[in-house]
């Protein structure tokens, strides 16, 4: 579900954009968003191969990733500077994250997009705070 229009998301809408799209997943029994938590929230676009899911909260200290550098394709962390390759898997290319950004594959399902693989790894702060 995108986050400002309140609702499910299409192939289309994000091909028809340059840059992620934040969003929630939804309940898959009864329709809701599910914004428990921030931790189920992600940044949708298209890579080369696919359509991905990023996590917006950073490995390092867990901050939300607001930002996105449009010639590099790297989602960004404001806090301390980790910058993520969304062509790469979530790849650190800059900053002190210990790990890559964690993502989901996402597929088309009866129009809509849907989350069709379990999380690359663990979603939130994993490093030790000495900053």
């Amino acid at each position: 579900m995108s986050d400002n229009a309140e609702k499910r998301l299409t192939p289309h809408d994000i091909l028809s954009v340059h840059a992620p799209i934040m969003c929630w997943p939804i309940n898959s029994e009864n329709g809701d968003p599910r914004k428990e938590t921030s931790f189920n929230r992600f940044w949708i676009l298209q890579t080369p191969t696919a359509i991905v899911g990023f996590s917006v909260i950073c490995p390092h200290a867990g901050c939300f990733v607001s930002g996105w550098n449009v010639e590099r394709r790297l989602l960004v962390c404001p806090c301390h500077g980790s910058a993520y390759d969304v062509d790469h898997n979530g790849q650190v290319m800059d900053g002190p994250a210990p790990s890559p950004l964690p993502y989901v594959h996402i597929e088309e399902e009866e129009g809509f997009l849907r989350i069709a693989s379990a999380i690359s790894r663990p979603v939130g702060a994993h490093a030790s705070r000495a900053d």
